[in-house]
């Protein structure tokens, strides 16, 4: 149910090697056409096949036909750079505010982690504050 109150920020934190810059570039392309989360939730639904085949771009297009979305426009997309530049800056910005790995969440701009009750309490907190 979306009430407005909450607002959820995903950034690009790159931990493992450089074809994982290219599966980031695919959910910024997969972004394009609204089709972030299903990328994503693809690329990590297939952990073992998409790591086996180092995110391959054959692979990254054949998961893109499988969600149904333009072959064209998402490989213009990943030639074109535009998508890298996005990755890029995510990186950079997770790295300017201290983050060494993922996950890594922050609620109202505070570090959280631990168990489920540490999330709830700093949302219900932020919430209380606002």
């Amino acid at each position: 149910m979306e009430t407005g109150e909450v607002r959820f920020v995903y950034r690009h934190f790159i931990v493992i090697n450089e074809a994982s810059v290219v599966a980031a570039m695919g959910t910024e392309c997969a972004a394009e056409q609204d089709m972030f989360w299903e990328f994503h939730d693809a690329i990590f639904d297939n952990w073992f096949d998409a790591n086996q085949n180092r995110f391959a771009y054959p692979w990254l297009q054949d998961t893109a036909d499988d969600l149904g979305m333009d072959a064209a426009n998402f490989d213009e997309c990943m030639q074109s750079g535009r998508a890298f530049e996005r990755v890029k800056a995510s990186h950079l910005d997770a790295s300017e505010r201290g983050i060494q790995g993922t996950p890594t969440v922050f609620v109202d701009g505070n570090r959280v982690g631990g168990e489920f009750e540490a999330y709830r309490q700093a949302i219900q907190s932020a919430l209380d504050d606002n």
